[in-house]
């Protein structure tokens, strides 16, 4: 019996983390992740009828195109817990970092042409859709610390950054041929 087993997807898991232990660090303690998925996707289709005829002629071209892209990822840098003597260092770096971008041209060209006498008809339809989705999480963070998370000079950078939006028409037709 056949089944489909991709229908729901999970996100991918980056992750750099300290759980339930006690660490000390002369130096600067880090935990850092980054993500850079990228999709880069050019979808094209075309279509062209022609129909002649003596007294009436019909031609119908129909092109269509659809992309769908998704990015899923869980990306984390955390302490959870600090086990019995705590965490200290002399400065603490936690950082998670998302540059995940999609970039996609979708375009249907359809063409009709019809020759006749008396009477001719032509139809023509292109359509294109494209869903483009990037559904990360991103985190960075200091939980369950009962005994501390020390830095010995004071600093602590705690950072999560996912730049998003970029333009919704941004297109170059030199990169595609044009």
């Amino acid at each position: 019996l056949w089944k489909q087993v991709n229908i729901e997807s999970d996100a991918a898991q980056i992750m750099a983390y300290i759980q339930d232990s006690a660490i000390t660090v002369s130096g600067t303690l880090t935990l850092s992740t980054d993500t850079n998925q990228e999709i880069d996707a050019r979808v094209l289709a075309g279509s062209a009828a022609i129909a002649a005829a003596g007294k009436s002629g019909l031609s119908v071209s129909v092109a269509g195109v659809y992309a769908e892209n998704r990015i899923n990822n869980d990306v984390k840098a955390y302490i959870d817990g600090d086990g019995e003597n705590g965490i200290i260092a002399d400065s603490i770096s936690i950082t998670a970092d998302d540059l995940s971008a999609i970039s996609v041209v979708a375009g249907a060209a359809s063409v009709a042409a019809s020759l006749a006498g008396k009477s001719s008809t032509a139809v023509t339809i292109g359509l294109s859709i494209a869903i483009n989705e990037i559904a990360n999480s991103v985190e960075a963070y200091i939980a369950n610390a009962d005994d501390g998370v020390t830095s010995n000079t004071g600093l602590v950078e705690i950072t999560a950054t996912s730049p998003r939006s970029p333009p919704v028409f941004d297109l170059d037709y030199t990169e595609l041929g044009f």
